[in-house]
């Protein structure tokens, strides 16, 4: 039992380690499915992303929620769109190339 615990241990230690998100390449269909842990890291990496290009270092907890809201809703509707491309549409702005 121990050595089957460590196992299962060792291997989604392992998984978890070998998530590698291209953000150019992320599809609205894989944001959608992607569990609460990694939605939230993959929208705080796009606010980042954006707000560090415009010079923003405010963080609007609120607004943050909402805006991730709008671009998971808008993936929803466009599963084959890039996570990119349906941020700049559903939030109106224009990501750092």
């Amino acid at each position: 039992v121990v050595a089957a615990l460590l196992s299962v241990s060792s291997i989604s230690a392992r998984a978890e380690q070998e998530m590698v998100v291209d953000m150019k390449k992320l599809t609205c269909s894989q944001l959608t499915k992607l569990g609460f842990q990694d939605f939230a890291g993959v929208t705080m990496w796009l606010s980042g992303y954006y707000n560090s290009s415009i010079g923003n270092t405010v963080v609007d907890l609120v607004q943050f929620a909402g805006s991730a809201k709008k671009v998971k809703d808008f993936c929803r509707a466009n599963a084959r769109a890039t996570v990119l491309s349906a941020t700049e549409r559903a939030l109106g702005i224009r990501m750092p190339q």
